[in-house]
C-alpha cells in the first residue's frame, strides 16, 4: 500500500503507511529509507536526515544509505559535512568494489565539495592505475571547473595523441572548445565546437557552444536562426531556450523572450523558472498586471518555494552570464 501510494505522490500517506510498518519490523532499514525518500519529496529534508540516519544505524554497510545522505546535507548546503560523510561512504565502496573505483569516487566527493585540487589527486591516483577514456574525460571536467584552462588545452593536446579509438576524440574536443570558451577565445572555441560535431553529429551541447559562440563573435542574426533551429527540432531541450534566452535579454528583445517562453510551456508545462522569465520580461515592458500573474503562478506550481528563494533564482538567472 505504501509504494502504491508513493507511486501516485501522496507522500504524506506512504509516511503514515511506512511508519505502521515499523511497529512489526523495526529492524527492517528499508522502511526508514523509504520515509526519508518521502521527506525529501515534501522538501522536509531535516525529517529525511533523521530517518536516513535511523536506517544508517541498522544497516551501516549500505553505502546508497550515505550517497541519499550526501544528497540531502547538500540540499541543506552543508558540504563540508556532506564531505565527511562521502568519505565513509568511499571507504565502504572500496572495499565493495575495489581501489580504483574508489579513487574516482573520492575524486567526485572532492569535485562536488568544490575541492578542485584534492579530486584533481584522486583522479590522477586513478588514471595512475587504470587510463580509461572516462577518467580522463572526469580529469577534464575538474580542469575545467578549476578554471585552469591552459592546463586543460595542454592535457586534451597530450591525450588526444595518444588515443586510438577516434571516435572517442569528441570528448577531448569539446573540452577544448570549452576551455577555450571561458578563457574568451572565441575563435579558437568555435574550431573545437566545429570539431566536435564533425566527429559526433549528435552531440546537442556542441551545437549549443557553437550558435551562442557565434553570437559572441558578432554573428547574432545567424546565432538566433541556428537556435531556434535547434529548439523546432528538440523542443524538450531546456538549454536551447535557456541560450536563446540569453541573447534576447542581452538585447532587450522581451516581446521576442516572452514568445519564446510561451513556445516552451507549451512543450513542458508546470516549470517555475520559466514563469519567472515571463515575469521578468513584462516586468521590463512596465506591463505590472502580466507581470504578477507570471510571478504568482511560480509560487502555484511550486508550493514549497520561498519569496526569498525566488528572489534568489532572479538574482541568479537576471545576471544574463550563460558563462
Amino acid at each position: 500500500m505504501a509504494q502504491y501510494l508513493t507511486d501516485n505522490k501522496d507522500y504524506k500517506g506512504a509516511i503514515e503507511d511506512y511508519k505502521k510498518s515499523l511497529e512489526f519490523y523495526p529492524e527492517y532499514y528499508t522502511n526508514y529509507s523509504e520515509i526519508a525518500s518521502c521527506y525529501v519529496k515534501l522538501n522536509d529534508i531535516e525529517k529525511a536526515l533523521f530517518y536516513l540516519d535511523i536506517a544508517i544505524e541498522k544497516d551501516p554497510k549500505n553505502y546508497t544509505l550515505y550517497s541519499d545522505k550526501v544528497n540531502c546535507l547538500r540540499i541543506l548546503k552543508k558540504y563540508d559535512e556532506a564531505l565527511k560523510i562521502q568519505l565513509q561512504y568511499d571507504e565502504i565502496y572500496k572495499n565493495e568494489f575495489g581501489e580504483i573505483e574508489s579513487y574516482e569516487k573520492t575524486a567526485n566527493s572532492f569535485f562536488k565539495a568544490e575541492n578542485y585540487s584534492q579530486a584533481l589527486k584522486y583522479i590522477n591516483k586513478a588514471i595512475k592505475h587504470n587510463e580509461g577514456n572516462d577518467l580522463y574525460l572526469a580529469k577534464c571536467c575538474i580542469l575545467l571547473e578549476a578554471k585552469k584552462y591552459k592546463k586543460l588545452i595542454k592535457y586534451c593536446d597530450k591525450i588526444a595523441k595518444s588515443t586510438p579509438d577516434k571516435d572517442k576524440l569528441y570528448g577531448l574536443y569539446i573540452y577544448k572548445g570549452l576551455a577555450n570558451y571561458y578563457a574568451d577565445n572565441y575563435k579558437e572555441a568555435l574550431e573545437y565546437f566545429n570539431k566536435t560535431i564533425k566527429a559526433k553529429r549528435d552531440y546537442t551541447d556542441a551545437y549549443l557552444m557553437k550558435y551562442y559562440t557565434e553570437h559572441l563573435l558578432g554573428k547574432t542574426k545567424q546565432s538566433i536562426k541556428n537556435l531556434q533551429k535547434l529548439i523546432k527540432k528538440y523542443p524538450m531541450n531546456t538549454l536551447s531556450y535557456g541560450y536563446l534566452l540569453a541573447i534576447y535579454y542581452e538585447k532587450e528583445l522581451y516581446i521576442d523572450s516572452i514568445k519564446l517562453c510561451n513556445q516552451y510551456l507549451k512543450a513542458q508545462k508546470g516549470n517555475k523558472c520559466i514563469y519567472g522569465h515571463l515575469a521578468f520580461a513584462y516586468k521590463q515592458l512596465w506591463d505590472f498586471e502580466n507581470f504578477k500573474l507570471n510571478y504568482d503562478k511560480v509560487f502555484e506550481i511550486n508550493k514549497n518555494i520561498t519569496k526569498q528563494l525566488l528572489l534568489e533564482d532572479f538574482e541568479y538567472i537576471y545576471r544574463i552570464k550563460i558563462k
